[in-house]
């Protein structure tokens, strides 16, 4: 299992247009790119895989053409609710995050559901402590009160089913 350093982060990244790109350990967390040259910089920064939990309909943006250009690995995760991804999801998510041993950028259109699935991850899969986590989530660009909410109190569940 990879470990990851939560005490790793930084968040004073300069890009125009990348909202809320933070790094925890060798993981970067952004909204939506709009432009190649954000993606250059995101290679500069050494990452060499990408996720992308947006749908394709989402986007004008050939997510996929964009990355594989610039010899970044892409893989598609589109998720709608990651408030009810089930176990078995997170553990898909687990393989690609462990597949690669490179700097991983995670990203969606707000960065909303990367802090809610990154969060998930990395309590129930990767045992993080709940309440330090919980503190990251602004952190991997968590805006949302209704989601913070609802990710908050599944960490505080006691059980989990597949």
């Amino acid at each position: 299992m990879r470990t990851i350093d939560l005490r790793e982060k930084k968040n004073n990244y300069q890009i125009a247009g990348l909202l809320h790109l933070s790094s925890i350990d060798n993981l970067y967390f952004s909204s939506q790119m709009e432009k190649e040259s954000q993606a250059v910089y995101l290679k500069d920064l050494g990452v060499k895989q990408v996720i992308d939990l947006k749908f394709p309909e989402e986007t004008e943006i050939d997510d996929k053409a964009l990355w594989e250009k610039l010899g970044i690995s892409y893989h598609a995760f589109p998720v709608g609710d990651v408030s009810k991804l089930s176990l078995n999801e997170l553990e898909s998510f687990q393989k690609l995050i462990e597949g690669s041993k490179e700097s991983t950028l995670v990203y969606c259109m707000s960065s909303n559901r990367v802090a809610a699935i990154m969060a998930l991850y990395l309590t129930k899969v990767c045992g993080h402590p709940k309440d330090r986590v919980i503190d990251l989530l602004g952190h991997m660009g968590m805006t949302k009160e209704a989601l913070r909410e609802s990710i908050v109190q599944r960490l505080h569940a006691s059980t989990e089913t597949r």
